[in-house]
């Protein structure tokens, strides 16, 4: 009688692990079915990014080849959250994507992305050989050819705004923010690829002070000036180009309106009557107490509250 119930156990036991077997086999069989899988992808809302390029970067993360137990093009298993994550982090000038179906047994896939607007450049150096787009957040995203970049002086302002017609842009162009490499490879493509003056493309210019800058170049464009941009001096200070042809030095955390209304003043100072075409700079940075240089001249130092 034991061996006779040792026996009965073993075939049951059997029994169980072929029944989990061809359950197991059945699910992973299902899950490739035609019906249950990814049959087409459609692209929309691409205009800079070729679509072809879209679909053949979301194809191999739909179909990864080879032949996993479960399918990953199912329509109940494939991750649309995850692509849209790969997508914004594979394509820069891509702010955002959504993947989604019609039906709950759909198996077109549809990807909507919306593309970054440019809203400015941002080049690596005052002689403006190495431009890049960036949108209002300061993202900057995409090279612009070195033959498309408009020059960018004190009295081409309107060179600048032209280039960018097509958009909402103000046609501003920044220069530096955007870190150093802190890289450790030893791979030079690698560290090309971490370096913001070389590769700037998914960095973003001063994140934490952009609202405040393009507050002060709006408050300076209604007050009369047309501010073209803007540099980065150091940790704290930073310096905008005017089109009248003197440059404003500012620090980060300062009150947009007072430095305009400080501006304001000294300007029209006995000091600088007639004299503003001469201007070289206004150095903003300490409050009341404000510096200006002619060219030519030694800086002097006044008061904005007795200009």
């Amino acid at each position: 009688m034991r061996v006779h119930r040792r026996r009965w156990r073993l075939v049951i036991a059997f029994m169980v692990i072929c029944t989990c077997l061809l359950a197991a086999y059945a699910v992973s069989w299902a899950s490739y079915l035609p019906k249950y899988s990814v049959q087409t992808v459609t692209i929309s809302g691409n205009d800079a990014v070729p679509t072809k390029l879209l679909y053949d970067y979301v194809e191999s993360l739909i179909y990864t080849g080879g032949h996993p137990f479960l399918s990953k093009s199912n329509i109940f298993l494939y991750n649309p959250s995850a692509i849209e994550r790969e997508i914004v982090g594979y394509f820069p000038r891509i702010s955002q994507a959504t993947v989604s179906r019609a039906s709950l047994l759909a198996t077109s896939v549809t990807v909507t992305v919306d593309e970054r607007e440019p809203y400015a450049l941002w080049c690596a150096d005052a002689a403006q050989s190495n431009c890049y787009q960036m949108d209002e957040t300061g993202f900057i995203f995409a090279q612009v050819p070195s033959a498309q970049v408009p020059s960018y002086t004190a009295t081409s302002s309107s060179a600048v705004n032209a280039f960018f017609s097509s958009s909402q842009s103000r046609g501003y162009v920044f220069e530096g923010g955007v870190g150093s490499s802190t890289s450790t490879s030893t791979s030079t493509e690698a560290q090309d690829a971490q370096n913001p003056q070389k590769n700037p493309i998914g960095h973003t210019f001063v994140s934490a002070h952009m609202p405040g800058i393009l507050t002060l170049l709006k408050m300076l464009g209604q007050a009369g000036f047309a501010p073209l941009g803007a540099r980065v001096d150091s940790e704290q200070d930073f310096s905008v180009p005017i089109t009248q042809g003197f440059y404003v030095k500012a620090s980060y955390g300062e009150d947009p309106e007072r430095i305009v209304s400080n501006l304001q003043l000294v300007l029209s100072s006995d000091a600088l009557a007639g004299h503003i075409n001469q201007l070289e700079y206004v150095d903003l940075r300490f409050g009341d107490r404000v510096y200006y240089k002619l060219q030519g001249a030694d800086e002097v130092t006044t008061s904005s509250s007795s200009s």
